[in-house]
């Protein structure tokens, strides 16, 4: 049995990727920066990325199935070398 997940903030993959790990089927990921995004796609090419505000997303649009739904801090803003 699988567990499907949304990664928010997905930024390029990093917790993706230990989603993945522990057995989770990540099924869609928002990022908003481009460049991000970008190189998501290129760790993760089988998941759907959504490239958009989190604030404009529908989510009756991009129903699923989700189990758990993960967000990754903003790495600037709650990082103490940018302080």
């Amino acid at each position: 049995m699988s567990f499907y997940s949304i990664d928010l903030f997905s930024g390029v993959g990093g917790l993706t990727h230990g989603m993945v790990k522990a057995g989770f089927k990540v099924i869609t990921a928002i990022e908003i920066d481009k460049d991000a995004a970008k190189a998501y796609k290129m760790n993760f090419p089988d998941i759907n990325v959504i490239e958009e505000d989190i604030k404009k997303i529908d989510i009756k649009d991009h129903y699923c199935p989700v189990v758990k739904i993960f967000k990754c801090c903003n790495c600037i803003n709650n990082n103490m070398l940018y302080r």
